[in-house]
Order: structure tokens, then sequence, then C-alpha cells
């Protein structure tokens, strides 16, 4: 129990650091951005809850993909071409922006 309370300091501190750099944190918002956009999407053309859109937004933009949901209008495919595209690579650079942070964290705790 102690561990997982370790473990949410720690998340603790990576946001807080990552927050603390103006690059990183436009990152990160225009990140929830594009996923509130297609959760928005998804819920209005597709017809789906709320949860299930977000669901689908980060199933889709993160490549993983399970099929359990899927667009089903022509106008839904077409926009989850172009949602593709542009949400890869802000998710990609948003798990790079984590894993450098994660980077320097450990480089830190390793020199005290």
């Amino acid at each position: 129990m102690l561990s997982f309370f370790l473990l949410f300091k720690r998340i603790k501190t990576i946001l807080h650091l990552i927050f603390k750099q103006e690059d990183q944190k436009a990152l990160l918002l225009s990140t929830f951005f594009i996923l509130m956009i297609g959760t928005l999407f998804y819920h209005t053309i597709e017809k789906l809850d709320y949860l299930d859109a977000l669901y689908l937004a980060v199933m889709t933009l993160t490549t993983v993909g399970y099929g359990d949901l899927a667009p089903q209008t022509t106008l839904g495919k077409l926009f989850t071409i172009g949602y593709v595209f542009v949400g890869i690579g802000l998710i990609s650079a948003s798990i790079a922006t984590f894993s450098s942070t994660i980077d320097k964290l450990k480089h830190n705790d390793q020199r005290k």
C-alpha cells in the first residue's frame, strides 16, 4: 500500500516538473484539447455516450484500436482519418515528454 502512495507522489512530482516548462505545458494542454475534440465529435456524430466517445478517441490516438468500437458513419470515418494524423503526433510528443521528465527525475535521484 505504501508503494501505491509513493507512486502517486512521484506522479505529482512529474506533473509539477512538466507544468513548470511552458512548451511541455502547451503540449499537454494541446493533447487534452484534441482528446476533447474527438470525444465531442464521436458523442455528437457517432451517438456514443461520453465515456465510449473518450475511449474511442484515446484508443484511436494511441493506435491501440481494440476494434470493439469504430466509426460507423462516413463523416465519422473521414474525421478519424484526419484525427489520427493530427493526434498521433501530439500523443507521441506527450509520451516523449513524460519519458524525458522521468529520465531527468531518475538522473537527479541518482545524484543524491
